[in-house]
């Protein structure tokens, strides 16, 4: 079961990479990143559910993210790809800063909103819980999210040392990508996408390991 959601999440992978060599990606580079909240949201979870492992799908996490920064070299120019880096990096802060703790915050009320409209429509039912003290729920709460946010900050700080690598790639294969046809850069231009990625990569890691310590900071208060 295991391998079919990695391999259905490689698939989503190669349909994102798909995308972006068309010119209608280059036209909403920006909508698109904003998209790409939600569904690796939705997809985090839907693989979370199957596997009841968090470390488990981390790795699929990273080839998320890595192939979200490859993507981004499908802006029309390299202002637009600039332009795009920094949106990614504020959409990054706002949604493990922001849009996480309160989609966890709705997962931990939701089900007790329900339990209790459950009792009043069906007042002999009993419902089978298992006993627990409010802190050693909030106590597993904090660890499990805790455990999520490693995940998170491993996949993009993995995701930003790697992605140097992937454009040195690039250049040394650029005959057999056919990087110019598909995304319209030239080949003396991927010297410039490299310069970026090194020169903004000490910067980058310092904003994540600041998220990273914000985030424990935020689930031990």
């Amino acid at each position: 079961m295991t391998d079919m959601h990695t391999a259905a999440q490689l698939v989503f992978c190669l349909a994102l990479i798909e995308f972006s060599y068309t010119p209608i990606f280059g036209q909403y580079v920006y909508q698109t990143q904003v998209a790409m909240i939600f569904i690796k949201m939705i997809l985090s979870e839907v693989l979370e559910a199957f596997t009841k492992d968090t470390l488990l799908i981390a790795p699929l996490d990273c080839a998320v993210s890595m192939t979200e920064m490859f993507i981004s070299l499908g802006a029309d120019s390299f202002i637009d790809f600039i332009i795009s880096f920094f949106l990614g990096l504020a959409i990054d802060v706002c949604e493990r800063l922001y849009i996480d703790p309160l989609v966890r915050k709705l997962e931990a009320v939701v089900p007790r909103y329900v339990a209790k409209l459950t009792e009043r429509v069906r007042p002999g039912q009993v419902l089978v819980q298992q006993e627990k003290t409010k802190e050693q729920e909030k106590e597993e709460s904090v660890v499990e999210n805790i455990l999520d946010d490693v995940k998170g900050y491993s996949a993009d700080f993995l995701a930003i040392l790697v992605t140097p690598v992937v454009i040195v790639v690039m250049m040394v294969y650029r005959t057999e990508l056919e990087i110019s046809a598909l995304y319209g850069i030239r080949d003396t231009d991927l010297i410039f996408y490299q310069t970026f990625q090194v020169l903004i990569l000490l910067s980058t890691v310092v904003v994540q390991v600041f998220i990273h310590q914000i985030q424990g900071m935020i689930e031990l208060t």
